[in-house]
């Protein structure tokens, strides 16, 4: 009773963003070009560079880590035929992984709009980033069947969805990831 009313709650207040996930991917796109203005300009070590320490102070994350983040970041742009490729193979990844979904969506008879899919792989995404499991799992599903909830999908359909993803996306990179240390051999 208590898990379906929080729920619904949930899915209310997403239900109320129409605005955001109509937008969702002019606004991923808006955020991606001003990372790249702040790098191009140089204003990123004005900016950035304070929130970094800012955050390495709270213990939240290694500075040492963040600044090589951003340093690789920097390089990136500076190399315009590296960045180029980088965001060519970033985009088709994105969109493969769009496919997978609309592909799993229709296997358990949900068509799912461009929009609605950009909508629920931004709320899936950045619920599994906010869990604190490995490969945010357990949070990534509930994300994925909340966002699906608020578009109207029925709950079975979306637990579904959500399995057949996670198993696809996690358990054959897992798989493949284990076999190939056994093959190749890890330390």
């Amino acid at each position: 009773q208590r898990q379906m009313c929080i729920r619904d709650r949930l899915s209310a207040l997403l239900a109320k963003t129409t605005l955001l996930r109509s937008y969702s991917w002019l606004l991923l796109v808006l955020l991606v070009a001003v990372l790249m203005l702040l790098l191009l300009t140089g204003y990123d070590s004005k900016l950035i560079l304070p929130i970094i320490a800012r955050l390495s102070r709270k213990k939240i994350i290694s500075n040492t880590a963040l600044e090589d983040v951003w340093d690789t970041f920097r390089n990136l742009v500076k190399d315009k035929n590296l960045l180029m490729k980088s965001i060519a193979l970033s985009s088709a990844v994105w969109l493969m992984e769009l496919l997978r979904l609309w592909l799993i969506g229709l296997s358990v008879g949900v068509n799912l709009s461009i929009y609605d899919l950009v909508y629920v792989d931004a709320i899936y995404i950045l619920s599994g980033l906010l869990a604190l499991t490995p490969g945010g799992l357990g949070m990534a599903e509930g994300g994925l069947i909340l966002a699906l909830s608020t578009l109207g999908i029925s709950i079975e359909k979306a637990v579904a969805i959500a399995i057949i993803e996670r198993l696809i996306s996690y358990g054959l990179a897992t798989v493949t990831g284990g076999l190939a240390t056994l093959v190749v051999g890890g330390k």
